[in-house]
């Protein structure tokens, strides 16, 4: 039986070796927001997941960023391929 997933997923729910594209962003502090789109990652973004253990490490475009899991919550993504 097949399973359907859902088009939009939080980034920390993407998979490791995966590059997925921001949907939207629901930002707990708008500072953080402010911060992450001068490192490139906005609605738009194609962004790598890089590891999810200890922390979400994410690549976008030359830049490598570690963000805590309750960040990664916050960034809706919708999935460009699964092998990275």
């Amino acid at each position: 039986e097949k399973s359907i997933a859902p088009l939009v997923q939080p980034l920390s729910i993407a998979r490791v070796g995966s590059k997925v594209k921001v949907a939207y962003i629901l930002p707990g502090l708008l500072r953080r927001l402010d911060r992450l789109t001068t490192m490139g990652i906005f609605p738009g973004a194609i962004i790598g997941i890089k590891q999810k253990q200890p922390a979400l490490v994410v690549t976008c475009q030359e830049t490598t960023i570690a963000l805590d899991k309750a960040v990664g919550m916050e960034f809706f993504v919708i999935g460009v391929n699964e092998e990275g």
